[in-house]
């Protein structure tokens, strides 16, 4: 973690260009924590795999990109993951995971209201609506471009989650952040074709680019 809090801390000290977007990709889990698993695959070796090719995708687009992890098996508590993303800075975090529902196809959630954990009450106001914006953006450009690759889950809250719910109404990685925050359900991993399709290359490939589209959508000002 040293080598990421030094990047941090020079990242801080940046002039941030005109041009430049600089975005915070979060592989959802870790070594300890695993998240739900397939057939052939496993949450956290999916998300960190899908992560690192996003990172190239969106720094030939000329944005800059932080992860919260270093490598695959590394656990970060999600707190931590969210400030790591405020530290930066960045104009959008986007939070990769997979899901363990009984559907299948790909969901985009945001916090639209404030949650509690541990005493910890967030996010506000401010970051709640730029949340809706960017994943309102970030969703419809998504599914334009997988062309019915994967359903379409819709776009959803975190209080439609269960941790959401318990939380009151927002996951512990929206409560922290002091920035736009989005999560991606990229599949349900338990679902044979929707686990085929994000194993695939031609189905990580596609998967990418509607990734990094949404990514590049969720982070274009309005004119």
């Amino acid at each position: 973690m040293r080598l990421t809090i030094f990047f941090l801390l020079c990242l801080t000290l940046l002039p941030r260009t005109a041009t430049a977007q600089r975005i915070c990709i979060d592989p959802g889990h870790g070594r300890k924590t695993v998240g739900t698993t397939g057939k052939h695959t496993t949450e956290y070796k999916i998300c960190w795999e899908i992560g690192q090719q996003l990172k190239q995708a969106l720094e030939k687009q000329g944005m800059e990109v932080i992860l919260t992890k270093e490598r695959v098996e590394q656990d970060v508590p999600n707190s931590e993951r969210a400030e790591i993303a405020n530290r930066a800075r960045v104009d959008l975090m986007v939070r990769l995971h997979c899901d363990a529902d009984n559907d299948h196809g790909i969901a985009t959630y945001y916090p639209a209201k404030q949650g509690t954990i541990r005493g910890k009450q967030g996010p506000d106001e401010a970051v709640i609506e730029a949340s809706r914006v960017s994943a309102t953006r970030f969703h419809t450009a998504l599914i334009k471009s997988l062309e019915g690759a994967l359903k379409n889950r819709k776009l959803r809250t975190d209080s439609q989650t269960a941790v959401g719910r318990k939380l009151g109404g927002a996951l512990e990685g929206s409560i922290y952040a002091k920035i736009p925050v989005l999560l991606v359900e990229m599949c349900v991993l338990r679902n044979a074709k929707d686990e085929a399709f994000i194993t695939s290359k031609e189905g990580q490939k596609r998967l990418v680019r509607a990734l990094a589209a949404g990514v590049k959508a969720g982070v274009t000002p309005s004119e």
